[in-house]
């Protein structure tokens, strides 16, 4: 009987020094992805780093040329870029409306002012334009 006892305290010791393998298995690989987790916030922290110092970089080039968002010169080049984007529309428009009058389908009655409005309002990028 003493055998038996001695056996199944064999496989009891067998069973848990496999568990603890597998545990140290375990911790082995969460050491390796809580480094590669360090490593990747440590990039992360870095590239945050270089963009700021881009966007300072950038700052100071705009402000030695004058051009500051908050600047005139700035307002006014948006503001031109907006007369722009509206001509590049209602053109757009007026170039849908020809082709389905060409192919005996016309639209007439179709207000580009409003068009416009809702295409602006629903932020369509400009590439999508003709499409939308």
């Amino acid at each position: 009987q003493s055998t038996w006892a001695v056996l199944a305290l064999a496989s009891q010791i067998g069973d848990k020094l496999s568990a603890i393998a597998a545990l140290e298995d375990r911790v082995v690989a969460l050491s390796a992805e809580l480094e590669a987790r360090a490593l990747e916030s440590q990039m992360s922290a870095e590239t945050e780093e270089r963009k700021s110092k881009m966007r300072r970089a950038l700052k100071s080039a705009f402000e030695e040329k004058g051009l500051l968002p908050e600047s005139d010169e700035m307002a006014r080049i948006k503001a031109d870029f907006e007369v722009m984007k509206r001509q590049y529309f209602f053109s757009t428009a007026l170039a849908v409306k020809m082709h389905y009058s060409l192919l005996g389908r016309p639209v007439n009655g179709v207000d580009a002012q409003s068009l416009y409005e809702q295409c602006v309002a629903a932020q369509v990028p400009v590439t999508e334009w003709p499409s939308w």
